[in-house]
């Protein structure tokens, strides 16, 4: 089984707008750049353990635990043979 862990953008959206903050001074502020911060944030990439490490270090965060932050998705790792 795989873990994959994904944002929870309405959380970090309060949190972004209770700090008057821009998508894009938080990416800068993580130390990621805009593209990324916004694939994390829209869910289309997995958060890495880094980005993770990132978020629950962030001082505009620091309010929140990991279960306001991310969703876990376990993945099946079974692949069936084919006939």
């Amino acid at each position: 089984m795989r873990r994959r862990y994904l944002l929870n953008p309405d959380t970090i959206q309060l949190a972004l707008d209770r700090n008057h903050l821009t998508h894009l001074r938080f990416a800068d502020h993580l130390g990621l750049s805009r593209s990324y911060w916004s694939q994390v944030f829209n869910r289309h990439r997995h958060l890495t353990p880094t980005v993770r490490l990132c978020l629950l270090g962030s001082r505009y965060l620091k309010h929140l635990d990991e279960d306001q932050l991310w969703d876990i998705v376990v993945e099946d790792e079974t692949v069936e043979a084919q006939p």
